[in-house]
């Protein structure tokens, strides 16, 4: 189910931004259409493995694991100065747009919309178990999930500032006479649109998936991760943020080795030597 959902989020993706290469997508839609609508027929399902334990949900808890994900691997992104300004002027200016988005996100973790999937209570070779135990669902301390809001509401909010789409403007036909006033507002609102896509297809991506695994939001933070707005005219801040991503990427990858490698321990009844892997 993962593969097609990334597949059709690629494809989505390029139709709705890409118009250069509409032919293309147009023919790699329905090819894969075609392909899942032969495996639904035939019953034989697009899933490896068992497929009752990949059925699709209605997961809204997901939309903030990705924020997490987003965060983790962002934050010299997102904890910038001038990005936690511009957050700042528009919480003064639109307060009740900020409270709309943390009930929204608060009501995404109610035991509603979060399931527990039995291969993520099952497996303890995976970080994303130890997470889900000590923090995101806690029995015995249900609020530990609520507590992280502010970083949901700073991360979701640093994503749409962020978000540079205007390298996919559509040119306007040099036939049409506009002013200059209004082909700023025509661009701005395609912006605003293609943004709006942009996060709509991350979220037919990520929340119909029942089990919680971070490779699921590796296509949609790629995606982000290369349109998001650079200033040229500050360069040194720039290759300095660009240091400090490097270093911290650097600096996970090392932790992952050595974790993977010196945390080992033994399970079951023929005493394998199991090692906890992303």
């Amino acid at each position: 189910m993962f593969w097609l959902y990334s597949k059709w989020f690629c494809i989505s993706y390029f139709y709705l931004f890409q118009s250069r290469f509409v032919s293309f997508h147009i023919l790699s839609t329905v090819k894969t259409l075609t392909f899942y609508q032969k495996k639904k027929s035939s019953h034989i399902g697009i899933v490896l493995g068992d497929r009752n334990a990949h059925q699709a949900v209605l997961h809204l808890a997901q939309i903030p694991y990705f924020l997490t994900f987003v965060f983790l691997f962002g934050w010299p992104l997102i904890l910038t100065r001038n990005n936690l300004l511009k957050i700042f002027r528009q919480f003064i200016s639109k307060p009740s747009w900020f409270l709309l988005i943390a009930i929204l996100l608060a009501n995404c973790l109610s035991p509603s919309f979060t399931y527990e999937h039995p291969y993520l209570l099952a497996d303890n070779r995976h970080y994303i178990f130890y997470i889900w135990k000590r923090f995101w669902y806690r029995s015995d301390l249900p609020i530990t999930r609520y507590l992280s809001l502010p970083l949901y509401l700073i991360t979701a909010v640093s994503m749409w500032n962020l978000l540079d789409l205007s390298c996919l403007n559509w040119p306007l036909s040099s036939s049409i006479a506009l002013l200059d006033d209004t082909k700023k507002s025509l661009q701005n609102s395609f912006e605003i649109l293609r943004k709006i896509l942009f996060f709509s297809l991350v979220a037919v991506v990520i929340i119909p998936q029942r089990l919680i695994e971070f490779r699921y939001f590796l296509t949609p933070f790629i995606f982000w991760r290369l349109h998001v707005n650079i200033d040229r005219n500050e360069k040194s801040t720039i290759l300095t943020r660009l240091l400090i991503e490097f270093i911290w990427i650097t600096t996970l990858n090392l932790v992952t080795f050595f974790i993977f490698h010196f945390k080992t321990f033994h399970y079951g009844e023929e005493n394998l030597i199991q090692r906890i892997i992303w």
